[in-house]
């Protein structure tokens, strides 16, 4: 007669087996497929997807300095826009439907990416506003640099964050 610990081993080792040996006959993954996330590394988007890492550098205007082996968040936080605004994007360029859900979160996230910190540059690169427009608009001096984050020039200027949201917002849709 077997003892309880080994009963409880050959049936541990049994139950892990079957996982293994289903993983490797292709029934059954052990690991979860999430698509395009901020972990995700532009190289492995660029493969995944077959969006040539050219065109992702040239439409996001990230560096060259940025490596390929980068994140998404890395290059975010250099170029300038969302994760979310990243997946819809690779969702238009591969109609993948698995990233097709995440399109209309992007778009709602306009508003909400832009915060005090944001820069007018950042603004016109991914909201795709030319500088001159947001500086008519506002009124701004053409003394102020494209640098200049937006929590620096609302009080001075006369306008909140939201009014400045909402415009962004409106004038993205025409």
């Amino acid at each position: 007669m077997l003892n309880k610990k080994t009963v409880i081993m050959i049936m541990l080792v049994s139950f892990l087996g079957t996982i293994v040996v289903a993983n490797v006959l292709g029934f059954w993954s052990m690991s979860v497929e999430e698509g395009v996330s901020g972990d995700t590394l532009l190289i492995e988007v660029s493969k995944k997807y077959q969006i040539p890492l050219e065109e992702i550098y040239a439409y996001w205007k990230i560096p060259s300095s940025v490596s390929p082996r980068a994140t998404v968040s890395d290059a975010k936080a250099v170029a300038g826009f969302s994760t979310g605004q990243f997946k819809a994007w690779v969702a238009a360029k591969t109609a993948v439907p698995e990233l097709k859900q995440v399109e209309e979160v992007a778009t709602s996230e306009l508003t909400l990416e832009i915060k005090g910190s944001t820069t007018l540059q950042q603004i016109s690169d991914t909201y795709k506003i030319p500088l001159d427009v947001i500086f008519t608009k506002w009124k701004l001096s053409k003394m102020i640099s494209p640098n200049t984050p937006l929590k620096e020039l609302k009080d001075g200027y006369g306008f909140t964050m939201e009014e400045f949201k909402a415009w962004v917002a409106e004038t993205r849709k025409k």
